[in-house]
């Protein structure tokens, strides 16, 4: 696919979750603080057979059913966890700390280090060129859901 229409896909997209305030795709991870009172989530979705996962990390309370662009930390297009596998993983280093990694990604259209949820501060960590050698080929969707305590460092 030449480059430009990659850029119009690209832009159609954060346009679309832009306009609709709420984001469309299916919930891959959900990890609960250790205090239990909030969540990360991870959505991931795509335009169709042709283009990249995008994946929208917004944390939550505990519970709430989706994301949207007021707790949105961060939307990646086209991130990878290894050189077979797609996505972003993320977990709590402690109830005031949210950390994502990834090795690579075509665009972040999105990066907040301070999200505010449930009258709390989060602070958010995100790091670039980490490998996960344990992810599964493929989208985070057709693979295993984390547990709880789940990450790779």
């Amino acid at each position: 696919m030449p480059f430009g229409i990659n850029k119009l896909i690209f832009a159609m997209l954060a346009v679309s979750i832009s306009l609709s305030g709420c984001t469309k795709g299916d919930e891959v991870t959900r990890i609960h603080s250790p205090d239990r009172s909030l969540d990360v989530v991870v959505i991931e979705d795509s335009a169709g057979a042709t283009s990249d996962f995008w994946y929208e990390v917004c944390v939550v309370p505990a519970k709430q059913v989706s994301c949207d662009q007021n707790n949105a930390a961060a939307i990646l297009y086209g991130a990878t966890r290894s050189d077979v596998s797609n996505g972003v993983n993320a977990y709590w280093d402690d109830n005031d700390h949210v950390v994502m990694t990834y090795k690579t990604a075509k665009r972040i259209s999105k990066q907040k280090q301070v999200i505010h949820a449930a009258g709390r501060e989060i602070r958010i960590k995100m790091q670039a060129g980490v490998e996960d050698p344990n992810a599964p080929p493929g989208s985070m969707w057709r693979a295993p859901r984390p547990s709880d305590h789940a990450h790779a460092q």
